[in-house]
């Protein structure tokens, strides 16, 4: 079944954006930051840049997404993948 997961145009993503976008928990996300798969920046919170995002959505969490690949329409990003 075919998926997407919708980027908006913007530098940095927080914790909580990421969880909802992946549909997976907080922790999780934390988790990811802890075991240095997904790379933050911390300033009182964190925030994860738009491009290491899917960097590790490529590499890590959605194998199949290079795939189908991801494609730009208006001022959206669209992450297609597979589960």
């Amino acid at each position: 079944m075919l998926k997407e997961i919708m980027l908006d145009d913007k530098e940095f993503y927080t914790i909580e954006e990421i969880a909802k976008l992946l549909r997976v928990s907080k922790k999780t996300i934390y988790r990811y930051i802890k075991n240095l798969k997904l790379k933050a920046i911390k300033t009182g919170k964190y925030l994860i840049k738009k491009s290491d995002l899917v960097e590790f959505i490529q590499e890590s969490y959605y194998v199949e997404i290079k795939k189908y690949g991801s494609f730009k329409n208006k001022n959206k990003n669209y992450l297609i993948y597979d589960d």
